[in-house]
Parts: C-alpha cells; structure tokens; sequence
C-alpha cells in the first residue's frame, strides 16, 4: 500500500502497474463533467471508476481484494476512511469475481486511514482494504 498526496506522486511512478499514466490522468482533474460509473482511461488496462456516496459505519461494508488490477482511491471531496489489512490476515474470503475483479471478505479489524481532498492510497492484490467508511 502506498498512502500520500498527489502533490507527491511523482515518487510512486515506478512502483508497480502503470502509476505514472494513473496520476497523470487524476492530474487532468475535473471530475465534475464525469457521470458516476466505469469510464476507460487507457483501455482494458485502465479505468476509472468513478463513484459519488455517503459514507456508511464500517461494519456495513465487507473487505474487497483485487487480482487483475492495481487499485488507486484519489479522494476529489469530502472525506473518509478506508480499512487496510494484509491479505493473510483475512478470513476465508466469500470466492473471487473474475467479471468484477474482486474477493470480498467479512472482517471487523484493520487499520483506519482518514482520506481527504488530494490524498491518494495505492492497493495492491494482497491489500485488503474496505474504501467508504465514516
């Protein structure tokens, strides 16, 4: 996992899938002229997805991991709390989605990080992670 600011991620390029086009592209900004959902941003090998909620109590909202793709969270407003764990630690998961790319996993631990406006966290596959928690 790698948590920082976009003001910083020239540092994160190289660290893995194609993270130089990812944060060139949250650097375009304005993403008020995108309706909420999937919009390809380099294809099938990258996409973003765009999403508009409330914020819910964690223990509303299960762990997801990620096989296929590097999974980049860029907060534009608002604030939250994302869930991180280590794959390892995480319980016998529900069976993977191959269509959506995704395990999920009840589990009530974790570590909380507080995201807010410009901040950006990098999961990898064995970063088990629960995004959208007050």
């Amino acid at each position: 996992m790698i948590l920082d600011r976009l003001s910083n991620a020239d540092t994160y390029a190289n660290a893995g899938g194609e993270l130089a086009l990812a944060f060139e592209f949250l650097r375009q900004g304005d993403f008020e002229d995108f309706s909420t959902g999937r919009h390809e941003v380099h294809g099938e090998r990258m996409y973003m997805m765009l999403n508009r909620y409330t914020t819910r109590q964690s223990a509303e909202i299960p762990f997801e991991t990620h096989r296929a793709y590097v999974d980049v969270h860029y907060i534009v407003s608002g604030r939250e709390t994302l869930f991180w764990e280590d794959l390892n630690a995480m319980p016998l998961g529900e069976g993977y989605d191959s269509d959506g790319d995704a395990e999920l996993f009840r589990y009530s631990g974790g570590l909380p990080i507080t995201l807010e406006p410009g901040m950006f966290v990098v999961l990898y596959p064995w970063d088990a992670h629960k995004p959208g928690c007050t």
